[in-house]
C-alpha cells in the first residue's frame, strides 16, 4: 500500500521515534525495529485514520478519545515489558483498540449513542445503557473488530473484558486482560471522580496488583507514557493538547477533574521535587 508505506516512512522520521539512523525503505525499517514495531505503527495508521466519525457529533471530543487511547496503549506496552508478564507489542495493539467500539457505534447511531454517553457515569454504566438500548457494548464491537482483523485472543478477551468486576479480573487466564483493565482505570475520567484519595486503598491497590508492579514503578510508566503520548499525537497530526483545552470548557465525555494516571504523576514529580529540596 503505497499511501500507507510513505505515512509510515514519515513517522520513522519524526519526533515519535528519534531514530539516530537514516531509514530509506521498509526492508531497512523492519531490520532496524522488527516486525512487530513495524506492524504496530501500520495498524496505528491504519486505525486513526479508518475510525473516524463519518459525520459531526456536537461535543464529541475526538483529540480527547485519541488522547486515551494512545496514553493507554503507551502505558500497557510498557507494563508488559517491565513485568514481563505480556507481549509489549500486544499490549500496545490492546490499549490503542480497547475503546474503538464506541466510535463505530457512533458512527452508525450518533444522536442515540451520544446520549448515552452523556447520561452514563462511567464505562461501566455505559455498557449497561448499551446492552440496555442497543443489546450490545462498545466492547462487544471492539472485541469483533480485533477478531475480524485476526489479532490474538488475548487482545480480543483484553477489549472484551473492559466492564467485568474487578474480582473476575484477578482470575483472568491472560495476563494482558489485567493490564488492559488497569490501564483503562489509571487513564480514564469518570464523571465522579476527582482523585485518587476518594478511591479506598483496597480497590486501588487491587488495581495496581493487576499491573504485577509496585505503585512507583507504575507511577513512573506513567510519567514516561504521557510524555510520549504527546509526541506520538503530534507525529500523527492530532493535536492533544488543543483537545483537552477543549475538554475544559465542558464537553461531556471528559471532565476537568484528574484521572488516577494524573493524580499518581503529580504524586511521584512532588516526591521527587521534595527530595531534591
Amino acid at each position: 500500500d503505497t499511501a500507507l508505506t510513505s505515512r509510515l516512512m514519515q513517522l520513522l522520521s519524526s519526533a515519535w521515534f528519534n531514530i539516530n539512523k537514516d531509514i530509506r525503505n521498509i526492508e531497512s525499517a523492519v531490520i532496524y525495529l522488527g516486525v512487530s514495531a513495524i506492524r504496530n505503527i501500520a495498524v496505528t495508521i491504519s486505525v486513526v485514520n479508518v475510525f473516524k466519525l463519518e459525520k459531526s457529533v456536537h461535543n464529541f471530543n475526538m483529540n480527547e478519545f485519541w488522547h486515551h487511547s494512545f496514553k493507554c496503549a503507551i502505558l500497557a506496552q510498557k507494563i508488559a515489558k517491565i513485568s514481563r508478564k505480556a507481549d509489549p507489542d500486544e499490549a500496545f495493539l490492546a490499549g490503542l483498540m480497547h475503546d474503538i467500539g464506541k466510535i463505530v457505534l457512533l458512527n452508525n447511531y450518533s444522536d442515540q449513542y451520544f446520549e448515552l454517553i452523556k447520561k452514563s457515569v462511567d464505562d461501566s454504566h455505559l455498557a449497561h445503557l448499551e446492552t440496555s438500548y442497543f443489546n450490545i457494548t462498545y466492547a462487544d464491537v471492539g472485541a469483533s473488530i480485533c477478531r475480524q482483523w485476526h489479532l490474538t485472543p488475548a487482545i480480543s478477551d483484553s477489549v472484551l473484558y473492559l466492564n467485568d468486576s474487578i474480582e473476575r479480573i484477578e482470575h483472568a487466564a491472560f495476563p494482558l486482560v489485567k493490564i488492559i483493565y488497569a490501564v483503562n482505570y489509571l487513564c480514564s475520567k469518570p464523571h465522579d471522580l476527582d482523585d485518587l484519595s476518594e478511591q479506598t486503598d483496597e480497590s486501588y491497590s487491587k488495581i495496581i496488583a493487576l499491573t504485577s508492579l509496585d505503585e512507583d514503578m507504575v507511577g513512573s510508566a506513567i510519567v514516561d507514557a504521557e510524555n510520549e503520548v504527546l509526541s506520538m499525537a503530534g507525529s500523527l497530526g492530532i493535536n492533544i493538547r488543543a483537545g483537552r483545552a477543549d475538554s475544559i470548557k465542558g464537553n461531556p465525555l471528559t471532565v476537568t477533574s484528574k484521572s488516577p494516571s494524573d493524580s499518581i504523576a503529580d504524586e511521584l514529580i512532588n516526591r521527587e521535587l521534595q527530595s531534591k529540596v
